[in-house]
């Protein structure tokens, strides 16, 4: 039985046309690097959007576009409100998605601890 996960995302991958480049792979408009895309190509479950509260903020150079990167402060903050979406993705979706958002150099994230601590 497949186990799904909300993936939580916010700049670019507000548009769930970029998003799908991570799920069927190809190369995103805007973008030098093409992605793998998932084992399992089927779209998201659900998708709907979301506020968060945390500051967003832009940063560095983006290796893949033509511009800075949209970060998010790590401090949580209930004045700020910047738009997100969810998607409702296979547990081993969100594992290559996080992968490939990441250029492919993080370890599987142990979602059962995040899910008993709070946080990973």
């Amino acid at each position: 039985m497949k186990k799904y996960v909300w993936y939580v995302s916010y700049g670019s991958n507000l548009q769930r046309e970029r998003f799908m480049y991570y799920i069927q792979g190809g190369t995103p408009k805007g973008s030098s690097r093409a992605e793998v895309g998932c084992t399992d190509k089927t779209p998201p479950q659900e998708d709907q959007p979301i506020f968060l509260h945390y500051s967003l903020y832009f940063s560095k150079k983006s290796s893949k576009w033509h511009g800075s990167v949209a970060f998010l402060r790590t401090e949580q903050d209930e004045d700020s409100e910047t738009l997100g979406r969810a998607y409702l993705v296979t547990e081993e979706q969100f594992q290559e998605i996080v992968k490939q958002e990441n250029g492919n150099i993080i370890d599987p994230i142990n979602l059962d601890e995040i899910i008993e601590t709070g946080s990973g």
